[in-house]
């Protein structure tokens, strides 16, 4: 039996805005016991300090301390929904708005996950740093293109265990579920990715693609997909 508990509370100002976000999760009767990502008694999720400032229909915030990063499909970067306890990083955050363009630049670390009472911290063998842009486009479509680095000490394969050095850089073009009338959604992303594990070069890359159309006039609104 899993339970997961937030609380969150927020100051606002003008140009400075405090978070914090607690968390707690319980497992319970799991064979074995419970993994690090099974329990935490009680932490930080997120507690950051944000600096910002708008012009018109611009703004750049700048965020330091403990994080939450999701992006696009979550492919890549998400918030480890599946598991009793979310992921978090620490580090910081340059978020940007650019006329129809919001953009974000991070570097950060990710939490280890212990199960104690506020003694996550971040994990220096592990080093995260990217730019994701996002934009809206004619009916209800977005495009997205990022870049990601990733640095690990030691990171395991079947090769064997090296330093791993790893850039991706993609782009992704989706439509939401239809919500309001019957219609068509996707969601299609391109990946390449490249640099070193060890000796050896890293050369990879991966297309990913969901469509579906949802009939919201018949009996539950359902929906036929297919995906890759």
């Amino acid at each position: 039996m899993n339970a997961t508990c937030f609380i969150s509370m927020f100051i606002t100002g003008k140009h400075v805005r405090s978070f914090v976000e607690l968390k707690s999760g319980i497992n319970s009767f799991r064979i074995g016991g419970p993994r690090p990502i099974d329990e935490k008694k009680l932490d930080f999720q997120a507690a950051f300090l944000e600096i910002g400032n708008t012009w018109g229909q611009n703004s750049l915030a700048a965020r330091a301390g403990r994080l939450e990063l999701e992006y696009g499909s979550g492919r890549l970067v998400d918030l480890r929904e599946g598991p009793n306890v979310r992921l978090s990083f620490d580090g910081f955050l340059l978020r940007g708005k650019a006329n129809s363009w919001q953009i974000d630049g991070f570097a950060v670390r990710p939490d280890l996950d212990k199960p104690g009472f506020f003694d996550n911290a971040p994990n220096h063998a592990v080093g995260f740093w990217g730019i994701y842009a996002t934009r809206p486009l004619r009916n209800k479509n977005s495009l997205d293109v990022y870049y990601l680095g990733l640095d690990r000490k030691q990171a395991t394969f079947q090769c064997g265990t090296a330093h791993e050095l790893r850039h991706s850089l993609g782009a992704r073009f989706s439509r939401p579920i239809a919500t309001e009338k019957p219609g068509w959604d996707f969601d299609d992303e391109g990946l390449w990715q490249f640099g070193t594990l060890g000796s050896a070069n890293i050369e990879a890359w991966t297309i990913a693609t969901e469509t579906g159309y949802r009939l919201l006039t018949a009996l539950l609104k359902p929906r036929w997909f297919t995906y890759l």
